[in-house]
């Protein structure tokens, strides 16, 4: 269960682990209608940039993250960066709530969509067979390919 005190601010990222990796802190709601949000302590083996997808890699027990693959199941997707987290560092990223992913093409057709993740870290509309993947709901439509769009995570990793 997440912390509901947090003694640091979400967006501070360090080369050593101040936390335990996978220590999850929950912070209210900033603004009418936007719900809490729940973020998890990750390392990043490869550099995350805000809205890009990260799950756990193929050996990985701890929360030690990668960039998502094409279709991944979400069950291996632990959050969205929603800041620059570089290689090897330590950071959050959101596990649910509202929050930004990148788009991954140059379509504008996202709004009130399922979304899974496709190339390098970027999510797209969810085709048939691909539902197992969905993790975020899209609130807005993308304004072409890596542009950043307002969804509603929820991670399971």
């Amino acid at each position: 269960m997440p912390t509901l005190s947090f003694p640091s601010v979400v967006t501070k990222v360090d080369t050593t682990a101040r936390f335990p990796l996978g220590y999850e802190v929950e912070l209210p709601a900033t603004a009418l209608n936007t719900g809490s949000q729940v973020w998890v302590y990750v390392h990043a083996v490869a550099a995350l940039a805000n809205g890009l997808v990260a799950m756990r890699g193929d050996a990985v027990t701890i929360k030690s993250v990668i960039l998502a693959t094409v279709n991944v199941a979400a069950r291996r997707i632990v959050g969205v960066a929603q800041h620059t987290i570089a290689i090897n560092s330590y950071g959050f990223i959101l596990k649910s709530g509202l929050g930004e992913v990148q788009a991954s093409d140059a379509g504008t057709d996202q709004a009130n969509q399922p979304l899974v993740t496709h190339a390098a870290g970027q999510a797209d509309l969810m085709v048939g067979g691909e539902e197992q993947a969905v993790f975020a709901h899209s609130t807005e439509n993308g304004s072409g390919a890596a542009s950043l769009m307002t969804c509603w995570i929820n991670c399971l990793g």
